[in-house]
């Protein structure tokens, strides 16, 4: 059985360039992986900036139906409403549209 054993070519030795070799992947792999997670911070960030610019502000305007005819009463009216965006902490500034030294927009 010893000699059966022996004489077995049905497996791996544990050496040391496979002991190297494993190490520089798993090395890798973790550089790999933090150069993805800090790229995706980014784009997560001016993701967020990009909402930050948006101005949620909104005006419905109000329509009224007058009566036709001699009795010149309104008929129907509805009123309007708005909403003004105040800036808020977590507000970025408005882009502004920057000129080059010609005066033309980009």
């Amino acid at each position: 059985m010893l000699k059966k054993f022996y004489n077995d070519e049905a497996g791996f030795v544990i050496s040391l360039e496979l002991v190297i070799i494993m190490t520089l992947v798993i090395c890798t792999a973790a550089v790999g992986w933090s150069a993805v997670r800090v790229a995706l911070v980014q784009e997560l960030n001016d993701l967020a900036q990009a909402i930050g610019v948006i101005n949620q502000s909104y005006l419905v305007p109000g329509i009224r139906k007058d009566l036709s005819g001699n009795c010149g009463g309104c008929a129907a009216y509805c009123n309007g409403f708005k909403f003004q965006d105040q800036v808020d902490s977590g507000d970025l500034e408005p882009i502004t549209i920057v000129c080059n030294p010609k005066g033309e927009e980009y």
